[in-house]
């Protein structure tokens, strides 16, 4: 769970969603989809390539094919989904951030590569204004969930549990927490 600090000042959703929009920006992500959840929303961030020690794999960390370079600017999702499964060995995440004042469990049955990303691109661009209008109380919390997934020879990306790093270790080694001000 985050903590409650970066926000403070936060009156709705709307806003909630703002901060993090605005953090994700400052170290790179400009591309996100947002589902509806009981009590609130989940932001779901573009797949990037990490190194092992959680750093972003700078300056193409969202290059996934290193011989088609296909770079997130030209999406597509079929092209994205054939350099994913051709992508070179190494690690990839995506981040989730829940936003709601409902209890946050796992259910144990993993999220695949090719379902993680596709969640940037059938999500909407923006909160919807019912949701973004509603207000944020002391029972709303913001949990950051990291999926990883390892490619390993010319096998399918597979999800990764438990991860090297642990969740902190990879919103640290982002940036994030730097950028929301923590």
């Amino acid at each position: 769970m985050l903590d409650r600090q970066p926000f403070a000042t936060a009156a709705t959703l709307g806003y909630v969603d703002t901060l993090l929009t605005r953090a994700l920006a400052r170290i790179g992500f400009v591309e996100s989809g947002r589902y509806r959840v009981p009590g609130g929303f989940v932001l779901v961030t573009r797949m990037e390539r990490f190194r092992p020690d959680g750093t972003s794999w700078a300056p193409d960390r969202f290059t996934i094919d290193d011989s088609a370079a296909v770079h997130l600017g030209s999406f597509s999702l079929g092209d994205y989904l054939r350099a994913l499964f051709t992508a070179p060995e190494g690690q990839y995440r995506v981040l989730a951030f829940v936003v709601t004042d409902q209890p946050v469990t796992q259910t144990g049955s993993g999220l695949s590569a090719d379902a993680a990303s596709e969640l940037v691109s059938s999500g909407a661009t923006d909160l919807p204004e019912t949701y973004a209008r509603l207000r944020f109380t002391p029972a709303h919390r913001v949990v950051a969930l990291v999926y990883e997934f390892r490619r390993v020879g010319s096998a399918q990306p597979s999800l990764r549990l438990p991860s090297d790093l642990q969740g902190l270790t990879h919103l640290q080694q982002v940036g994030l927490l730097h950028a929301l001000g923590e």
